[in-house]
């Protein structure tokens, strides 16, 4: 939030109305939750002793803290997902007292904190490797574990085992991060980050991949549509929020801007979507003009939303001719140097916060298409 201490809230799904909240006395960032078995998992960073720690908090739906852990020295816990009595936590933290940073994946039962398993990875000793999102593979159970490689500055793949057990791996010549992972129910793999998204199957093949404009943060598969949140940088020195949507075959579906009536720039980094029948729940925070300080009061200039998708509508969609981008099929995509602003996963936080804000005069062509779109509004 405005002061830098961790928050949770809890906001009525239908019009966005505090239900309950929770502010921890912990300077840092959450970036992510799930809900498992009645219970809510948040993980993020906190400073203790003048160094970030990984930090995870057990909730329940009331938000009345359960406990919480940090631990690891400069770490952060980025993404987590559940599977079967277990949740997975991915992050990054320091190598002892060097400059090293490795991948670290938890496994931690439903229920309590403390990890049962830890897996560790380097894939290049002396560099800043980082681990930014986690998955299960609906057909094989496999954990995937998506992140840079910092030696090469690309993205990283590693298999892993329900007990974190290392099966496979695969090295994608892309440049910059991967924030988002998704899978159909074929078991194929849909990966998102700066500037491009990729499908992989089960087996680690890269079967398509598609280089368009954006940092693709957030993805989810909805029948046979992906579903890509991405920042933009856009015109007039502002950042975007935008919801592309691609089918499974990575052919551009239909695209809108979230932010586009506002003066400010947008942020979305860390995080996730939630998916709820039709709807698609996203969030993510604002910033004056084109400056890139985030304002102090926080309240007055964030917003959540709230994306009704039309799923039915997707297969009668025809896809939109890619211009100016380059495809792939069956290998490895080139490298790709992207100049753009640099991301600082150790800085950024997201807050799901709300203001007071305009209704979006939605035109008549977006409404018989795909989206029905609101705000979740502060009252």
């Amino acid at each position: 939030n405005g002061s830098g201490t961790v928050f949770v809230e809890a906001r009525n799904g239908f019009n966005g109305e505090l239900v309950s909240s929770w502010n921890g006395a912990f300077i840092g960032s959450a970036y992510n939750c799930v809900f498992v078995e009645g219970l809510l998992y948040v993980v993020g960073y906190i400073y203790v002793s003048e160094a970030s720690r990984w930090f995870v908090a057990l909730f329940y739906p009331n938000l009345t803290l359960i406990g919480y852990r940090f631990s690891y020295y400069r770490s952060h816990a980025i993404a987590i997902t559940a599977y079967d009595q277990f949740v997975y936590v991915v992050g990054f933290s320091g190598v002892d007292n060097t400059d090293d940073v490795e991948w670290i994946v938890e496994m931690i039962p439903v229920g309590g904190l403390n990890a049962s398993k830890i897996y560790r990875s380097n894939p290049s000793i002396g560099g800043g490797d980082v681990a930014t999102c986690v998955g299960v593979n609906p057909v094989t159970s496999h954990i995937w574990v998506v992140g840079l490689n910092a030696e090469r500055r690309n993205w990283r793949v590693e298999v892993l085992s329900r007990d974190l057990k290392r099966i496979s791996s695969l090295d994608l010549d892309i440049y910059e991060y991967p924030y988002a992972l998704a899978f159909d129910l074929n078991g194929n793999g849909y990966i998102a980050g700066v500037s491009n998204v990729v499908k992989v199957s089960k087996d680690l093949k890269v079967v398509k991949w598609v280089n368009i404009p954006g940092t693709f943060t957030r993805a989810s598969v909805v029948n046979n549509g992906l579903i890509v949140v991405s920042n933009i940088k856009s015109f007039e020195g502002l950042s975007r929020h935008y919801i592309t949507i691609f089918n499974t075959d990575l052919d551009l579906v239909y695209e809108i801007c979230l932010s586009c009536d506002l003066t400010y720039s947008a942020n979305l980094v860390h995080g996730a979507m939630y998916l709820d029948d039709s709807v698609v729940y996203t969030a993510g925070s604002l910033k004056i003009g084109s400056g890139s300080k985030y304002v102090p009061q926080a309240d007055v200039i964030s917003e959540v939303y709230a994306i009704k998708l039309h799923i039915d509508a997707l297969s009668r969609l025809t896809p939109i001719p890619l211009t100016a981008t380059t495809q792939q099929e069956e290998g490895h995509p080139p490298t790709l140097i992207v100049t753009m602003m640099a991301i600082a996963l150790c800085i950024m936080a997201l807050s799901i916060l709300y203001k007071r804000r305009k209704a979006i005069d939605t035109n008549k062509k977006q409404k018989s298409m795909l989206f029905t779109f609101m705000k979740l509004k502060a009252l």
